[in-house]
């Protein structure tokens, strides 16, 4: 079989169309393509354009409607093979969720000095950004430092939320010590308590938390299944500091939600849910099929499935939805069962400058038999056929002598391979502080100690003070004599503003006693 040593194609399906790219050979030696595109209907929108995708590479580009569907809409297409059948699944995501009706959305806002007035006045923007996809909630401020504090005191309309901004005193949103995230989750759940509707929680901070800091429990406002626990990580406003090793996981324990990245643009990925995660497909026996892509909204994919000896039946698609399981069943199909080459090759996407289909594994195609078997019963591809590739429903492909790229001699050249990278994020792992900053912190705290223990002192009263870059974030007094002198000393070190020698975001520890 003559081999094309110039052109390779490829398709995709994107935001409600299907297309595919033909490469237009600059080989003397290759026929450009002849390419015939019938309508699945009459009047149906097809469009056939050239573009260049760089100087060196002209294409010829089909697309067409691909119609529309809500949810997740997965089907699969299966012959007989063997004592078996021989499978073939094809998803597309038009539309996954929809925002939920009438919500009651808490900010759990991060008041802490790492974040600063201008991160505190950022989260506010980022709470009425989100309010604008939910015009219909009711919504509260959760300020978290040291301690957690409701901000209106009531859950309040969206279309009020300007105004209730408008007359806070300053002080309600001012900065202090303490980075206290989970005790601005609890005070969450309880306000959530109030009223009904489902529930959301979006927490945001820059990571900078106590080492203390655990997920939280769960309570029944952020358990139902409509409720979601979201986290949006700001940047930081100075230094280089890992964010707290726990934020890898859920916020609330037994929680649905998902986070975003302090470089993330939009906030809708934690208004509805447009993407599924860790996705795989099962058969009735729970046998697990095959790994596929995570599925993003606006997109599609198809793969070969297994032939096993016995039928493939009960499949189900099962991942994870912002975090929480999630199933599809996938039906078969009888049109795509009759007709698998047109409607495969039509949804076909390659990168061919990243994924090389004539790399695929052995096992993202079908059997060569099967190969044969279909081409001697159909319209299907083999080393003595080829398809271009026209619309599902549309008229007969034109046939091509020079379709396969050099190399190939037999099969089906297929299959789409994506997915997700999980890093996990670094530790905030407290360090002793150098000796010039320990110096610094030790003058501040040494009025405190003279008014708490008098002018004696205490021998054994030892202060440990953990902070984040300029603030402190936890305190533990030891070895005083009594418990209001431990509180004293307490107070009056959550009181104090770090200087600015120390205002870099790293993770520092001090140990301090009084001087005599």
């Amino acid at each position: 079989m003559p081999r094309n040593r110039c052109s390779t194609w490829s398709g995709a399906r994107t935001h409600g169309r299907k297309s595919f790219t033909y490469p237009l050979p600059e080989c003397e030696q290759v026929p450009r393509p002849a390419l015939t595109l019938v309508p699945a209907s009459p009047g149906a929108d097809v469009r056939l354009e050239p573009r260049s995708a760089g100087s060196w590479r002209p294409e010829l580009e089909a697309s067409w409607a691909a119609g529309t569907s809500r949810g997740l809409d997965a089907r699969a297409g299966l012959v007989p093979w063997g004592d078996g059948s021989l499978g073939f699944l094809q998803v597309r995501a038009e539309r996954l969720s929809e925002a939920p009706a009438r919500a009651r959305v808490v900010f759990v806002v991060d008041a802490s000095h790492s974040v600063g007035p201008a991160g505190i006045s950022r989260q506010v923007e980022l709470a009425g950004e989100y309010l604008q996809w939910l015009p219909d909630a009711a919504a509260e401020v959760v300020v978290f430092r040291r301690s957690a504090e409701r901000l209106f005191g009531r859950l309040i309309p969206a279309s009020e939320w300007k105004t209730a901004l408008a007359t806070l005193p300053p002080e309600r949103l001012a900065p202090g010590n303490g980075s206290h995230l989970d005790e601005g989750l609890k005070l969450a759940q309880r306000v959530l308590a109030e009223g009904s509707g489902p529930a959301r929680v979006l927490a945001l901070t820059d990571g900078l938390l106590r080492q203390a800091f655990e997920p939280v429990p769960p309570a029944p406002s952020t358990a139902a299944p409509d409720a979601a626990v979201h986290l949006r990580r700001l940047p930081l406003r100075t230094g280089v500091a890992a964010p707290h090793e726990k934020l890898s996981g859920p916020l609330v324990r037994d929680a649905c939600g998902t986070q975003l990245p302090s470089y993330a643009r939009g906030l809708e990925p934690l208004v509805r849910p447009l993407r599924w995660e860790r996705v795989h497909l099962e058969d009735e026996h729970g046998l697990r099929l095959t790994e596929l892509p995570a599925i993003e909204e606006g997109e599609g994919f198809q793969r070969w499935l297994p032939s096993p000896q016995t039928p493939l039946r009960g499949l189900v698609m099962r991942g994870e939805r912002w975090g929480c399981a999630a199933s599809q069943p996938v039906a078969p199909d009888d049109t795509l069962s009759a007709d698998l080459v047109r409607n495969a090759w039509s949804t076909l996407h390659v990168e061919s400058w990243n994924r090389n289909p004539l790399n695929a594994n052995e096992e993202d195609r079908p059997p060569e038999e099967a190969v044969e078997q279909l081409a001697r019963e159909g319209d299907w591809v083999s080393p003595t056929r080829s398809l271009l590739g026209v619309p599902s429903g549309a008229g007969p492909s034109t046939a091509r002598t020079h379709a396969l790229p050099d190399g190939v001699t037999r099969g089906i050249i297929g299959g789409v391979v994506g997915g997700t990278i999980a890093c996990p994020m670094g530790s905030l792992s407290p360090r002793a502080a150098p000796p010039e900053r320990q110096e610094a912190v030790a003058r501040l705290l040494q009025p405190a100690f003279s008014t708490c223990l008098g002018a004696g002192g205490h021998a054994s009263l030892q202060v440990r003070v953990e902070a984040t870059g300029d603030e402190i974030v936890d305190v533990e007094v030891t070895g005083a004599a009594s418990e209001p002198q431990a509180s004293c000393v307490r107070e009056a070190t959550w009181a104090l503003r770090l200087p600015a020698l120390c205002d870099d975001g790293s993770a520092e520890t001090y140990t301090l006693t009084p001087r005599r």
